[in-house]
């Protein structure tokens, strides 16, 4: 995969990678994944992350990469759903912070759309030096009220780098915004885990569950849902 630099190269090796994630960091298995493979190409990722019980501590993930989670004021504050704005103005603060006040340039790679309002920031923060490139991954298809803005076509064209889950995402994301490459770059996908398949209590025991369905047609529904 293209990402806008030597990956081997001893001084711009350092991934910051910015993720608020909707439950703890070891369950993110996506992240899990491309952050193993940075480090398997001699890449040095680190986390910043905003978890689900929103609490200031740094360790290791059960995927080997350190990280930094981020405590926001705002979630202590206010109730579940509300000041949503005022929550991710602090996110976006916390994020930015993190990946300024880093010691030595880096790669920053911004997870997703929480903090997707970062990315032209430090788009601009780069040309200054700040930063040796941009990625922005989009392993998960933009809400649709994002998808049909022009400001995410704005916001589309500044960084180095735009990855996809998949190749029909990115097919249908270029459909529906008219963008060409080289704002929609490339394509990471996100198989499965092999090393979930020989985990314990990878076979598990069914018994209950084939008893429900009876023999019945189902279908498995697996992730968050919204209109697209």
């Amino acid at each position: 995969v293209r990402l806008g630099f030597k990956p081997m190269s001893t001084k711009k090796n350092d991934v910051c990678i910015l993720l608020k994630t909707n439950h703890l960091i070891d369950y993110d298995d996506r992240v899990g994944k491309v952050s193993r493979h940075m480090a398997h190409r001699g890449l040095r990722p680190f986390i910043h992350v905003v978890e689900a019980d929103n609490v200031s501590k740094r360790g290791v993930s059960d995927y080997g990469v350190g990280y930094k989670s981020i405590a926001l004021i705002t979630r202590r504050i206010f109730p579940r759903r509300r000041f949503l704005a005022l929550k991710s103005l602090e996110l976006h603060l916390a994020f930015l912070l993190r990946a300024v006040r880093r010691r030595r340039r880096c790669i920053i790679w911004v997870v997703d759309f929480h903090a997707f309002g970062c990315v032209p920031i430090l788009c601009i923060l780069r040309r200054f030096g700040l930063f040796y490139s941009v990625v922005w991954d989009q392993h998960e298809l933009p809400p649709k009220g994002l998808l049909e803005s022009k400001l995410y076509r704005i916001f589309c064209k500044f960084p180095d780098v735009i990855v996809h889950a998949n190749q029909e995402r990115r097919e249908y994301i270029s459909w529906k915004t008219k963008l060409k490459a080289p704002c929609l770059d490339v394509v990471i996908n996100n198989y499965p885990d092999l090393g979930l398949i020989t985990c314990s209590g990878a076979q598990g025991d069914f018994g209950e569950f084939e008893q429900w369905v009876k023999g019945e047609s189902y279908v498995v529904f697996m992730g968050g849902a919204y209109l697209h």
